[in-house]
């Protein structure tokens, strides 16, 4: 056997003695199964601690953090009229139209923007009564008096009030009042005339007729008629 030989024979035991120490091959299912499972144990408790830094966020932000509610925009109502003068000529109409609920309403928001001004007391009191609220009829006549001591058209009213229930002494008295105080007034005349009349004072019943119809020229003709009817009628008993 050749050196050559011999060596070749060496290298060949030398090249099966290496292959004998060789490690097996890894499997490669073992091998796929150990790479997810520790990347798996690596998201997990990223996860957790996302959804706790998104329920912090939800649950305990700190107020003022979010964004401000919208403005409210306030409600436009339109605006009523008060301009005083502009008030008492509507409240004057809708009394002459029969309108009294309508022109009290007027009234009543004038004593608040003129609490001092005994006319709208007065005016006020002449709408109660038109409604049948008698009592507080007189409550506002009071009131005008009060502000105006020497008032005759609220003497007037007044009387007019006292009369219609039954009570013709005190109404005489607040009629005679408002003659003294304004002898050219028509209305207490007519209504002393009436209080003379149901006294059965006839005398003194035409003649308050009769300086009633001097102040009052201008009344309606059917008015003036039935006046002059009463006064022969009278005249007669």
């Amino acid at each position: 056997m050749s050196l050559i030989l011999d060596a070749l024979k060496k290298a060949e035991k030398d090249r099966h003695k290496g292959e004998g120490k060789r490690l097996p091959p890894i499997s490669p299912i073992i091998s796929d199964r150990q790479g997810p499972s520790k990347k798996i144990f690596i998201l997990i408790p990223l996860l957790i601690l996302s959804v706790g830094f998104f329920v912090t966020l939800r649950y305990f932000k700190k107020p003022g953090l979010g964004l401000p509610p919208p403005p409210i925009s306030p409600i436009q109502t339109p605006m009523e009229p008060q301009n005083p003068e502009a008030l008492k000529n509507e409240a004057i109409r809708l009394f002459q139209e029969g309108k009294w609920g309508a022109s009290l309403v007027l009234w009543e928001k004038l004593t608040i923007l003129l609490p001092t001004e005994a006319e709208i007391y007065n005016n006020e009191g002449l709408a109660l009564k038109k409604m049948g609220r008698r009592e507080e009829s007189r409550q506002s006549y009071k009131k005008a008096l009060a502000l105006k001591e020497d008032y005759p058209e609220a003497l007037n009213n007044m009387g007019v009030l006292l009369l219609d229930e039954g009570n013709k002494e005190e109404a005489k008295q607040y009629l005679q009042k408002a003659i003294r105080l304004k002898q050219d007034y028509s209305d207490p005349y007519f209504n002393l005339a009436l209080v003379f009349e149901q006294e059965g004072n006839f005398k003194a019943a035409i003649n308050t007729y009769n300086d009633f119809l001097s102040r009052a020229p201008q009344i309606d003709e059917a008015l003036r008629q039935k006046i002059q009817k009463k006064r022969i009628r009278l005249e007669q008993q």
